[in-house]
């Protein structure tokens, strides 16, 4: 009975060893986790071919089993995920892969493949598309193999105080703007500037220098208060990249000085 449970334990390391990046002790990705970015990328192409009509009506069936085996594959991945998540000692315990099964990425390795085999063979247009919707989840778990989406959100988690100073103040002076330009505008363009939610969305199109341009001051004064709007919104978009961008560079050197590069 011991050298049973010996043998399942060594069996469970090495799964867990092929599946987490992390406890893989090779530079390469091991060969399972090639199979699963393999197996994600084609479920992101299916679901983009899937999306015209033509295509769909034409391979129904097939997508169909193809869908199912893929949710299949990436339901055999979760339980064995599940399976052996004790082997990290964050999760070992009694209430270990509870605890495992309430985390994001574990939540999003459900969620990538459970609707799909509920709903599987449901014609309903409603739940087609929710199945769709939640498909494009997949997506997300490549971030547990990229080590450049992993500092992507180590960067935000360490500068988010400041980001949301800045998206603060950005809805602070988005306000703002509409609010001067109701004054200045709403007599000469009742539809566009006539209220200040109307006036928000060439406010929200200006700031973020989009400028659709269907929405634009024509007196005097608020030409002049749009291009100094216009001109702050430059600067309120580069504020939060400048924040970002310096909190990447600092992560980079931090993974580069403990050799993750």
């Amino acid at each position: 009975m011991e050298h049973w449970d010996l043998h399942k334990i060594k069996d469970r390391h090495l799964v867990y060893k092929h599946l987490v990046p992390s406890a893989w002790d090779k530079p390469k990705p091991s060969p399972v986790t090639h199979l699963i970015l393999i197996l994600i990328l084609f479920s992101l192409i299916l679901f983009t071919l899937e999306t015209e009509l033509s295509f769909q009506s034409k391979f129904e069936t097939t997508l169909t089993v193809i869908n199912m085996i893929v949710a299949v594959l990436f339901g055999i991945e979760y339980g064995l995920r599940v399976w052996t998540c004790v082997e990290n000692p964050k999760f070992q315990g009694k209430w270990g892969r509870l605890k495992f099964a309430l985390t994001p990425l574990a939540l999003i390795d459900l969620v990538a493949f459970l609707p799909t085999l509920i709903f599987i063979g449901d014609t309903s247009t409603y739940w087609l598309r929710i199945v769709r919707v939640v498909r494009i989840l997949r997506l997300l778990k490549l971030g547990r193999y990229s080590s450049s989406i992993k500092m992507v959100v180590n960067s935000i988690r360490k500068s988010w105080r400041e980001l949301v100073v800045t998206f603060c103040a950005s809805l602070f002076f988005l306000y703002l703007s509409a609010v001067l330009l109701y004054f200045v505008e709403s007599d000469a363009q009742p539809e566009g500037f006539g209220s200040i939610p109307r006036a928000i969305w060439w406010a929200v199109a200006t700031l973020t220098t989009v400028g659709y341009g269907d929405v634009y001051p024509i007196t005097a004064l608020g030409k002049l208060c749009a291009g100094i709007i216009a001109l702050i919104g430059v600067a309120i978009v580069a504020l939060p990249a400048g924040i970002l961008a310096g909190s990447f560079i600092e992560e980079f050197k931090n993974q580069r000085d403990r050799g993750e590069r």
